[in-house]
């Protein structure tokens, strides 16, 4: 369940950053971010992978299922086929087909046919209520026309079962401790590697042409993050520093209202004391600072208050010079850069930042 809402939460991040108008259902929502990125060729192997067409489950056809972004002659296996790199595909493609089988779509499809072919008894309520057969044509007909199925659909059959059947299913009797643990471990690689590609696309986004980004896209990001913000300030440091650090990939974009930016940076910062990445923020406040002396110089006071690395202050000392610089030039952020300048120097780690106080424009 974890691994479905971790992956739940970070496509529907990319959707809003995205602007779509995305379904309110979970099935829906992650269909339609992963139909989005498909069509836009971004999802790499194993990502892309899907299964279409074939017979139904109980079907006597023979009627081969057509697999898409898989090395050719991909075929499924049994699942009961230990994980190795060499079975890596027939497993997905178990995974995907089984997922086909089971699929609410295909189930949905059925019940609507039973519905339109009552007999004249059963719509008059006069007989027991019971499932009416369906010809295995017709339910070759309804399974071929299911969607194709794709990865998230699999995660997303693996959060329903977890929630509403027994999640032992899973698992074979004659398997342990250890491999139960190794289905954890497993499960954990995947989602991570799921978060780092959706992550990526994000970056990718990031680079789309400024004329292409319209005014309610930033204005979604902004609600959401707000929103996130303010549930997160009722957490402990450690529970809510891991998601609000992430603000800084939004703050490094300078994509949306720069005062916005600059604002929430600072808010988070009172919430976390560190951000990331650290480089490229410091980078950006850098280039912000001429004209933002007094946001820059409060920025750098609530990073190198107390860092989450030793090294912060040294490793950015470069960027910091030049923040309070700015910052002992300015007189509406003077005595607060004198007052960062001191507090650094005291703490031992100012010796190459104390000098800035004897240049003419801080006195001036």
């Amino acid at each position: 369940m974890l691994a479905h809402y971790a992956i739940y939460k970070m496509c529907r991040a990319l959707a809003l950053s995205l602007g779509m108008n995305m379904p309110e259902d979970h099935e829906g929502h992650l269909d339609h971010v992963e139909e989005q990125l498909l069509r836009r060729g971004l999802l790499p192997t194993p990502w892309d992978a899907r299964c279409d067409k074939g017979r139904a489950p109980r079907s006597r056809a023979v009627v081969p299922h057509l697999f898409t972004g898989m090395p050719s002659g991909t075929a499924p296996c049994p699942n009961l086929w230990a994980p190795t790199p060499e079975n890596m595909w027939p497993l997905v493609a178990t995974a995907l087909k089984t997922t086909r089988d089971r699929s609410r779509a295909f189930e949905t499809e059925l019940d609507r046919w039973r519905h339109a072919h009552r007999s004249k008894a059963a719509k008059a309520g006069r007989t027991k209520r019971r499932k009416r057969w369906v010809p295995y044509d017709v339910q070759d007909a309804l399974y071929a026309a299911v969607r194709p199925t794709k990865v998230l659909d699999f995660v997303y059959r693996l959060r329903r079962r977890s929630s509403y059947l027994d999640d032992s299913s899973f698992l074979s009797n004659s398997i342990g401790m250890r491999d139960a643990i190794g289905f954890n471990r497993d499960l954990l690689l995947f989602t991570r590697s799921t978060l780092h590609v959706l992550e990526f696309l994000g970056r990718i986004i990031e680079a789309t042409p400024g004329e292409q980004l319209k005014p309610d896209h930033c204005a979604r990001v902004q609600a959401l993050w707000e929103r996130r913000r303010g549930a997160a300030a009722e957490l402990e440091l450690a529970d809510r520093r891991p998601e609000l650090e992430a603000f800084g990939w939004i703050f490094v974009t300078g994509r949306c209202d720069p005062e916005w930016m600059l604002r929430e940076l600072i808010a988070t910062l009172e919430l976390t004391g560190s951000i990331e990445p650290d480089s490229k923020v410091m980078d950006k406040l850098t280039a912000l600072a001429p004209a933002s002396p007094v946001e820059a110089v409060r920025a750098v006071d609530l990073l190198t208050e107390s860092p989450k690395e030793r090294w912060f202050v040294q490793a950015s000392l470069e960027e910091i010079q030049v923040i309070l610089r700015n910052g002992l030039a300015d007189k509406r952020s003077r005595e607060a850069a004198r007052r960062l300048v001191n507090r650094l120097y005291a703490d031992g780690q100012g010796a190459g930042l104390v000098q800035l106080l004897d240049e003419p424009s801080a006195n001036t």
